[in-house]
């Protein structure tokens, strides 16, 4: 957490940060309301974060869950050094061809320290999610606080606990959220011109994802035509790039490859996600994106939320915290407009610049507490995503059956996509497995990779049927597992 910083008046402020300086609201009641509306989202969010914290992966993009504490648990049973910080989104034995680098490493490597201190469970990872939940809500209430004052900062605090993708995603376990609030407090460091903490900052927000490079874009876009703004421009470049090489880094050949593939996928520019998983693929047209993309932020911002954060940018774009704030948001929705309409929690990353927004027009507004009430009144008619086609709960339950009927060590193929079974089975899964001839390449390939170990095939038992029935070892009522 960054140190209290007292707010400065609109007059002092730095010249590379100068920001509307917003109606005044001196009232006592009024900014009672404001720390009062900011604590009890902040307890309500707290109370419910512990309570749920204990729940199975079984909700909207559990997978993006399941996927990074897998890794996580990985990192603390193989460990991080061992590994050379290369993320391996599945369970030992780890061969060679493993890596799975699409996202930087900071979060499972984060991750891996609570799991190595506290055990691998749903409620360690929950809880770790809700201390950044926690973390970012008081940095956006301190950047708010130095810009528009207390009442200001109060507010901006209690809109980002209250928007929708906030209140249904800020329990997932994804690499934005922490990116988001290493940039945020990046943001506050160089309002505060601590060009050096900005860097280190920085450097972790690329470390954490990949969104957060994007900054750079915000930085100078804020320094265009401005040389006493050079100085925040070589800290931000620098740490952006060191950041990007050490990912880079741990990339083989083949890793850096693949990473490519999921990125030309992202950009709309491939219908294939993944050259490890090639009939995992989704093709959106143009349109069909745009689409995505505007009800995300209708259902994820929220109507006011969105406006608020549309009106901000494009009022304040040369100011440096909002063109930070802004341009992970803005660039990503532009350039990688398949992930952005078809993974609605990445709006993640729009929260902050979203609250802020919403801040700012509420203390530059005479009528605060109608667009407070509406805010309020949002939530209870929050959009709830749908869950994968296959029901979550059997996914767990297919993970659960092949931990019971296959032996530690073993390696298991499987036609199924999803990253549910890694974490319950504690197996290392072939994933994606189409058909019988696939089978027997990946089969021969396990045995190659990794000699000795016992080779499984796990299916539902709907599927028993396109594969050999001979040679079963267990029968579930989620899970069939034949030896191969």
């Amino acid at each position: 957490m960054l140190p209290f910083v007292e707010p400065m008046p609109t007059n002092q402020l730095h010249s590379d940060v100068e920001l509307q300086e917003p109606v005044p609201h001196d009232a006592a009641g009024l900014k009672l309301a404001a720390y009062l509306l900011f604590a009890i989202a902040l307890a309500i969010t707290i109370k419910m974060g512990v309570e749920h914290a204990p729940r199975a992966f079984e909700y909207p993009h559990d997978s993006v869950s399941a996927d990074v504490v897998t890794t996580a648990r990985t990192f603390a049973t193989q460990g991080v050094i061992s590994l050379h910080g290369s993320p391996v989104n599945n369970n030992p034995p780890v061969g060679q061809g493993d890596v799975y680098a699409h996202w930087p490493p900071l979060l499972p490597v984060l991750l891996s320290v609570c799991i190595h201190l506290f055990g691998a469970s749903e409620r360690v990872a929950h809880l770790f999610m809700l201390g950044v939940v926690i973390a970012t809500a008081l940095l956006v209430c301190q950047v708010g606080r130095l810009w528009l004052g207390n009442v200001g900062g109060a507010l901006a605090g209690y809109f980002w606990l209250t928007l929708p993708v906030v209140v249904q995603f800020g329990h997932l376990v994804a690499q934005q959220s922490l990116a988001m609030l290493f940039v945020v407090a990046a943001a506050l460091a160089l309002h505060s011109r601590r060009f050096a903490l900005a860097s280190i900052l920085l450097f972790f927000g690329v470390f954490s994802s990949w969104e957060a490079a994007l900054v750079l874009i915000g930085v100078y876009a804020a320094a265009w035509g401005r040389p006493e703004m050079r100085r925040p421009v070589w800290i931000a470049s620098g740490a952006v790039a060191a950041g990007i090489l050490c990912v880079l880094l741990l990339l083989s050949p083949g890793g850096l490859s693949d990473t490519w593939q999921t990125v030309r996928f992202y950009m709309g520019l491939s219908s294939t996600y993944s050259n490890v998983l090639p009939h995992d693929h989704v093709a959106l047209s143009f349109s069909q994106q745009i689409e995505g993309i505007v009800w995300n932020h209708i259902w994820m911002l929220g109507v006011f939320g969105s406006a608020a954060a549309v009106q901000l940018v494009l009022s304040q774009r040369r100011v440096l915290v909002v063109s930070v704030l802004a341009a992970p948001w803005c660039v990503w929705a532009i350039a990688m407009r398949t992930h952005m309409a078809i993974h609605d929690f990445e709006l993640l990353i729009a929260a902050p610049i979203a609250a802020l927004g919403l801040a700012w027009m509420a203390t530059t507004i005479p009528r605060v507490m109608v667009l407070v009430g509406l805010s309020v009144l949002q939530l209870f008619f929050l959009h709830h995503p749908p869950t994968e086609d296959y029901p979550a709960s059997r996914l767990v339950e297919f993970g659960r059956e092949i931990k019971a009927g296959t032996n530690p060590g073993s390696i298991v193929v499987s036609p199924l996509l999803s990253e549910i079974p890694l974490y319950y089975s504690e197996r290392h899964i072939i994933r994606g497995i189409s058909d019988e001839n696939a089978v027997e390449k990946q089969v021969d390939l396990a045995h190659r990779r990794f000699p000795g170990a016992p080779v499984y095939l796990a299916l539902p038992p709907q599927l028993v049927g396109d594969f050999p029935k001979s040679n079963v070892v267990f029968s579930g009522h989620d899970a069939v597992i034949l030896k191969r």
